[in-house]
């Protein structure tokens, strides 16, 4: 856990850095938009740490049953990028509220990354409910972008609304 002031501050780096991509596209979905009005944490909000490859395929199986949206981080204990994307991550979770994010370690599932063909990490998959696993792909701190793209790419593709911004040009005083 991040102390207050150390949190703070890393929350609004890591905040600085996702700006351009959370302003300049508008939210995908009416029902797994971003809420950015949360509040960052230092911690990635998981709903569940996966253990085995028993509990990944469960948890695959349960989402496409259930037909709701989940991202899967495939880490290592020792791997300083894993490290390094941690907060952006934890950022991305508390943007999306009604996404479930799992992770797996490394570290007691060599054989499953081999089986997955896994071999750079930090890796993210994407699963959208019934249509089941729709991305995949290795995603480091640089690369944050491209995993909120992935994310509204696939909310809009579940049929979800999307919300528009707001013309407050005739609101504007006049000069």
């Amino acid at each position: 856990m991040c102390s207050q002031p150390f949190c703070a501050l890393l929350s609004l780096l890591v905040w600085s850095q996702l700006t351009d991509a959370l302003v300049l596209r508008s939210p995908a979905a009416l029902a797994i938009a971003p809420s950015s009005a949360r509040a960052p944490g230092c911690e990635l909000r998981v709903s569940s740490r996966l253990r085995d490859e028993a509990e990944y395929k469960r948890t695959l199986a349960d989402a496409e049953r259930q037909n709701t949206m989940i991202v899967i981080k495939f880490h290592a204990s020792w791997c300083r990028a894993c490290k390094a994307m941690a907060p952006k991550l934890a950022r991305i979770a508390d943007d999306w509220p009604d996404i479930e994010f799992y992770e797996i370690m490394f570290d007691n599932n060599k054989k499953l990354f081999k089986s997955l063909n896994i071999r750079v990490l930090p890796y993210i998959e994407i699963v959208a409910g019934s249509k089941g696993k729709v991305e995949g792909f290795s995603c480091g701190p640089s690369k944050v972008s491209k995993l909120i793209q992935k994310l509204e790419e696939q909310a809009e593709s579940l049929g979800h609304e999307e919300i528009d911004l707001t013309d407050v040009s005739d609101l504007l005083p006049d000069d």
